[in-house]
This record gives C-alpha cells, structure tokens and sequence, in this order.
C-alpha cells in the first residue's frame, strides 16, 4: 500500500479519543497494524479485527465512529457485512478498500451503504480525508440521535391529557376550541398549554410543532402524536 508502512505502532495500548472511533476490518496482519497506526496518528481511536465475524461481536452502534473495511474477507466478506449493516439500519460510515476495482463491485459496495472505495495502493492522505470524512458525518448522526433523545424524554414527560391537548394545538385549535372538544374550561386548558411548554421547553409555537415534527420523522410509532401534525 503506497504511503502505509507495516512499522509498530507508537504504543502497545492504543489510545482513547473523544474525536471518534475508526473501526478497521481486515484479514492481513500487516494492513492492520499500518492502517491502526495511521488512524491513531491522527489522533483517533483504531479498532482492529480480522473478520467481519470478529467486529460484529464488538460493534457499538452507539460510538461516533466509521469503518475501513477490505471487500474481500475470509468468511463474511466486506460487501456482506456493509449489506448486513443496511438491512438492520445500523448506519455506519463505511471506506471500502480493494486491490480489485471492478465497476460492479464499487456499485454493489455504495449501493449497500458505502461512503466511498479505494483501490490499493493508496496514499495515506486519501484515506485519512475519507475517513474524517465518515467521522464527521457520525458525528452529525449522533448529535442529531442526542437532540431526539432530549426531544423523546421531555414528550415522556407529558400526562395523557397533556399528550392529548398537544395534539389540539397542533391542529391549530384554540383554547376555547380545545376545550369545548375535551369538555375542558379555558382556564384548565390553558393550565394545560403553560405545562407543555414548560415540560417540552419551547419558546414558542413554532419550536414545541419543531420539536413534533422532529420526534415523528424518528419513529412515528414512538410518539403519541396524530397524523395531524404532519397536515
């Protein structure tokens, strides 16, 4: 591999990282050692298997991570294991390395999740911009996983008739409207109205629907929201 030296790594426990998690998958020893070397050098956190079989025992779905993988594996090759991710919605950012190019292989290889292929020998520099590349759009799923979660527990914390009066704004009613259709006095409503706002910490009408929409395009069945928000 051009630019990729198989000398030991710096240190014989690899270091930990709060930028992100660089999981290398490959069957030669010698790719792996240069490889985990190049992911720490730039100061990420190198995790390296042998086996796709090897990785899926360890895989943490919840690390801010990506992934250089070899298409040809002993066993469950690259491309399966980037197809096996797709199918259980497990989106990781995926570097496919090869020493063997054919068009049908990148296809099927992007068509499965890939990020982006590279045919050996590559430089260093090209795989280190990809897989920041990949970090940073791990990134901006977990910041955006993070944000629903808020999102999810502050809805949580709502009570039935709360859930129900949140509906009813979200349908543009009024508090008078809500509740003549809830049997409610305007002054419970409006009761309620305050608490939602609080429990969900919105500053307005525009970020509780926001907040709504948000937690809906996540996992509609997740939420106890009606269809009607999205009208």
């Amino acid at each position: 591999m051009r630019g990729l030296s198989a000398a030991p790594c710096p240190s014989s426990v690899w270091l930990m990282s709060s930028e992100g998690v660089v999981y290398v998958v490959d069957d030669d020893a010698s790719v792996r050692k240069a490889l985990g070397w190049l992911v720490e050098s730039v100061g990420l956190e190198p995790k390296v298997y042998s086996s796709a079989a090897e990785f899926l025992e360890v895989y943490d779905p919840e690390e801010v991570a990506c992934l250089v993988l070899d298409v040809r594996l002993r066993g469950m090759s690259g491309l399966e294991l980037v197809e096996k991710l797709q199918r259980e919605d497990r989106l990781l950012p995926t570097i496919l390395i090869t020493a063997f190019a054919e068009f049908s292989t990148a296809v099927r290889g992007l068509k499965g999740g890939a990020v982006d292929i590279l045919r050996k020998p590559f430089s260093d520099q090209d795989l280190v911009d990809r897989i920041w590349q990949g970090i940073e759009a791990a990134r901006g799923r977990y910041d955006e996983g993070v944000a629903v979660g808020g999102i999810r527990r502050r809805y949580e914390s709502l009570s039935a008739r709360e859930a129900e009066v949140l509906d009813l704004i979200l349908e543009g009613l009024s508090s008078i409207k809500i509740g003549e259709k809830l049997t409610l006095s305007r002054r419970t409503v409006e009761g309620h109205r305050a608490q939602i706002y609080r429990k969900m910490e919105a500053g307005s009408l525009a970020d509780l629907v926001r907040q709504v929409l948000t937690l809906r395009g996540v996992g509609p069945s997740e939420a106890r929201v009606t269809a009607s928000v999205s009208t």
